[in-house]
């Protein structure tokens, strides 16, 4: 019953994997589009989790990586605005 939730959080954990290389490795204006692919990807993961396990804290922890990745993805591109 849970093998779909597992087979969707393994592919969306590989795409994390990509976004996190090329946040490690890209130049700049490749790690803005990591970090906002991780962004993105972070509070889907953690609501695939919740539905796979049926724990609803996970739904708390996507909502405020939400909230989070917005300001986070703000102040990083504050920081980089220097050099770009």
């Amino acid at each position: 019953m849970t093998t779909p939730w597992v087979v969707a959080a393994g592919v969306l954990l590989s795409l994390l994997a990509v976004g996190s290389i090329t946040v490690l490795r890209g130049d700049t204006l490749a790690r803005v589009v990591g970090l906002q692919l991780a962004s993105v990807l972070s509070p889907i993961i953690a609501v695939v989790v919740a539905i796979a396990t049926g724990r609803h804290v996970f739904l708390e922890v996507a909502l405020a990586l939400a909230v989070l990745s917005l300001a986070g993805s703000l102040v990083y591109a504050r920081s980089l605005e220097r050099w770009l």
